[in-house]
């Protein structure tokens, strides 16, 4: 019995030295891997790969270089580790409480060609031969990323238009199709080069998708600061970049056309029809006033032909000019107003023509008007009430407009009809507008052959009923009784 009780003892105490070694394996014995760094996110082939790993000692036993190594692998987008010299070990030698950098790939590495694009994962390990584990749980790490990008990005056009004509501000927009790094905008005109020593370009250094910067073609900023006056004519621009890997492009040429020295006719409109008063209002920017040709012609725009006003063809009349000054062209606006009641109905132009100075474009506007020997102009409704019904039921047609004579037995008209409670569920709240002309016949009380009559008005007019076109209005108000008033 005693001998048995012995051996029991013994293996008593044995169990105890194990379980006394594997506590202390475990309190003792660790690490935290504190950090993994790499210099940028994005890479593409041939760039450089280093990579920072910080190792603390946060037990109470010193690690021994014989028995403790950190090691470093890498998976691919595929989730294989990549062999060879990607896998890099070393040796720790850290007293408690301390904390090392390591330095990984100072050969250096670069990219290799022949990795995948896609996100690389960093994975760390300190391996001991004193835990039962092989390893020690601390140092086990894989959060740490990057990505290879080869491709380069998409850049794309959205402002300006290829072909269009501009001046002052020009918005400049482009897009890339992936986070790009910076997008720098070149411009230059059709004689010259792009060159970087004439500064004509501007970077903008904005992580993202989307690049903007406006172009001032009366004062263009130049990469130093300097500006200048864009002249009028032809230009190319481009805009080129890199995404954050670092792979460039550029966008296609697009051409523009500066205009700083315009003019436009404001006064009258395009194919206005004029009553009695003509008011006539153009403006020129430009760098200095020039002398200005102008005319107003019957029936053509065609030069020296039917002149009416003007200061040309024998003709004298004086625009008047008021001045604005601005950064760049100044403006120049003139105006003219003239009683044009005598004028035969019918259609007129005119034409507006500063004279250009040498290496000026010349400019030459035309506008078409009408002039309107007489106009109608009226209104009114027609009410039936009914006694025994509800005010929602009464009968009522309101209209008005306006017909112009254009002389020649030429009319132009705007008119409309709105139907309300006509108890017809088709016609109720619909209106009818028209525009055109198809016979007309009125009585002007104060014309040079008044009629004594009490008739009014007699036209045909063709339109739309509604949302639909091709409806015929005939319309009749007057004395039927009077001869000769209504065809």
């Amino acid at each position: 019995m005693k001998r048995i009780f012995k051996l029991l003892l013994g293996l008593s105490l044995l169990f105890v030295i194990g379980l006394g070694s594997k506590v202390y394996a475990e309190e003792n014995l660790s690490v935290d891997v504190t950090s993994v760094e790499i210099s940028k996110y994005y890479y593409k082939m041939g760039n450089i790969l280093s990579i920072e790993v910080d190792v603390y000692n946060d037990g109470n036993v010193a690690f021994d270089l014989t028995k403790e190594r950190l090691v470093l692998n890498i998976k691919n987008p595929l989730g294989s580790y990549i062999s060879g010299s990607f896998r890099e070990v070393f040796p720790l030698i850290l007293n408690p409480g301390e904390t090392e950098t390591f330095t990984f790939y100072t050969s250096p590495q670069t990219i290799p060609s022949l990795w995948l694009e896609g996100t690389y994962r960093i994975h760390t390990s300190v391996y001991s031969t004193r835990d039962p584990l092989g390893y020690l749980i601390g140092g086990q790490t894989s959060d740490t990323t990057f990505v290879v990008d080869n491709t380069a990005p998409l850049i794309t056009w959205e402002k300006p238009i290829d072909g269009n004509k501009y001046d002052g501000a020009i918005d400049l927009k482009v897009l890339c199709n992936e986070e790009c790094d910076y997008i720098n905008f070149w411009w230059r005109a059709e004689s010259q080069a792009f060159d970087s020593s004439s500064l004509r370009y501007h970077y903008v250094r904005d992580n993202g998708t989307e690049f903007e910067w406006t172009l001032d073609t009366l004062n263009a900023q130049l990469w130093n600061d300097g500006t200048y006056v864009m002249e009028d004519g032809t230009y190319y621009l481009y805009a080129a970049g890199k995404d954050l890997a670092g792979n460039w492009a550029r966008t296609k040429e697009i051409m523009i056309i500066v205009e700083n020295r315009k003019a436009e006719i404001v006064k009258p409109e395009e194919d206005e029809i004029v009553f009695k008063n003509l008011s006539l209002e153009a403006y020129l920017y430009d760098n200095d006033e020039d002398y200005i040709q102008w005319a107003v012609r019957q029936g053509t725009c065609k030069q020296g032909t039917n002149t009416v006003l003007g200061n040309v063809d024998g003709h004298n009349d004086q625009l008047t000019s008021d001045y604005m000054e601005l950064p760049g062209n100044d403006k120049y606006t003139y105006t003219f107003s003239y009683d044009v009641s005598d004028f035969e109905g019918g259609m007129y132009c005119f034409i507006f023509n500063p004279s250009e100075d040498p290496g000026e474009t010349g400019i030459r506007l035309i506008r078409q008007f009408y002039i309107a020997e007489d106009v109608i102009r009226g209104g009114g409704q027609i009410i039936e009430e009914f006694d025994d019904k509800k005010p929602k039921d009464y009968y009522k047609i309101s209209f008005g407009g306006q017909i112009w004579d254009l002389g020649n037995g030429d009319f132009e008209g705007d008119w409309e009809i709105n139907f309300h409670n006509v108890g017809d569920t088709e016609l109720n709240k619909t209106k009818f507008h028209g525009n055109e002309i198809t016979k007309l016949n009125y009585f002007n009380p104060y014309g040079s052959n008044p009629l004594t009559c009490t008739a009014a008005l007699n036209f045909t007019m063709e339109g739309r009923l509604g949302q639909e076109d091709g409806y015929t209005l005939i319309f009749r108000a007057g004395d039927y009784d009077s001869p000769g008033q209504f065809d």
